[in-house]
């Protein structure tokens, strides 16, 4: 495995919020190679462009399917609990406005990539999931006009976002089970946590669009 100073092992997802300009130029920006990445939210063809800086540090890491913590196996596609903390300037909901006199859970997150540099230094490059309240209150104050009052349910209601980041899977607090939910109706059990919106963090716009995530 490749080997990496302290320094080295911080690693940034850099999005694009605009298309590229031409076919010819969708590889890169600036002369920084750029990747496509599926949103798996959507039942469309949606996909979002990124980069991981530093890039060659990212690229010399190894891939794997899988990762093994504390007796638990975490695979791309899974759902994980992610532990919050408030005095980390890594927050995944940058984007939204919290209350901070709220009591806090764990964020939720959704696996894209496994890479690591040894068995101490592994990362997961994921989607993050926004609890309702992670959401900018004049976006929820929007959809709330168009749908109905009752659209979010907050004790278990979660919403996609096409926020990319890079986590240290020592951050994981466990697997988690995120449903998906028709807006027509909701099937799962009161205390199963689903999703059913998607949040644009660029474009601070909600999605009802239901999912191809079974």
């Amino acid at each position: 495995m490749a080997k990496f100073t302290e320094e080295e092992h911080h690693f940034k997802v850099v999005q694009y919020n605009e298309p590229p300009p031409s076919r010819e130029a969708s590889g890169s920006v600036g002369g920084e190679v750029t990747k496509r990445q599926s949103f798996p939210f959507s039942s469309g063809k949606e996909s979002h462009r990124y980069r991981v800086v530093p890039a060659a540090q990212w690229s010399r890491l190894q891939s794997y399917r899988c990762f093994l913590l504390q007796d638990t196996r975490f695979k791309l596609g899974d759902f994980v609990r992610v532990a919050n903390r408030l005095t980390s300037q890594d927050n995944p909901t940058e984007h939204a406005v919290r209350d901070l006199e709220r009591p806090e859970r764990d964020w939720v997150a959704y696996i894209l990539e496994i890479r690591a540099a040894d068995p101490y230094h592994v990362f997961a490059r994921v989607y993050w999931m926004y609890w309702p309240e992670d959401i900018p209150k004049r976006v929820m104050q929007r959809s709330t006009r168009i749908r109905g009052p009752e659209i979010f349910h907050q004790s278990h209601e979660l919403i996609a976002s096409n926020h990319m980041d890079i986590i240290d899977v020592m951050s994981v607090n466990g697997l988690e089970t995120v449903k998906p939910v028709s807006n027509s109706r909701r099937t799962t059990r009161r205390s199963q946590l689903f999703w059913k919106e998607s949040f644009d963090c660029f474009q601070k716009t909600m999605s009802g669009d239901m999912g191809s995530k079974q």
